[in-house]
């Protein structure tokens, strides 16, 4: 009995871990310095789309693993890769601000147009 107790207990620490996984995957790595962005696991043939938030229309459709945000309006942007992996950054007064965000709703936006 003592035996099944501990099977279910590993079984059940390993499919956590799992889930912790995957869903530390969705999420872009980046760093930045001032106004430019850099992908850290960028890859060649990525793509990247970068979003307005509010709207969810294309900003930007890069190839290359570096954004500068010094042209761009301040607000709140979507950045995407080819793998489906993304991250909300805000850029305020020549800053950038980047923060990790769960929703479906605005994902399905983003989804809806194509690479």
């Amino acid at each position: 009995m003592m035996k099944k107790v501990i099977i279910v207990i590993c079984f059940i620490c390993v499919a956590i871990q799992g889930y912790a996984n995957d869903n530390l995957s969705e999420k872009l790595e980046i760093s930045h310095t001032g106004s430019i962005v850099n992908i850290v696991d960028f890859q060649e043939g990525d793509t990247l789309r970068l979003f307005e938030f509010t709207t969810a229309d294309i900003v930007l459709k890069k190839t290359y693993g570096e954004i500068d945000f010094f042209q761009l309006a301040e607000g709140r942007y979507v950045l995407e890769n080819t793998e489906g992996k993304k991250v909300l950054i805000e850029y305020t007064h020549g800053n950038i601000e980047v923060l990790f965000y769960e929703t479906s709703v605005y994902t399905t936006k983003i989804e809806e147009k194509p690479f």
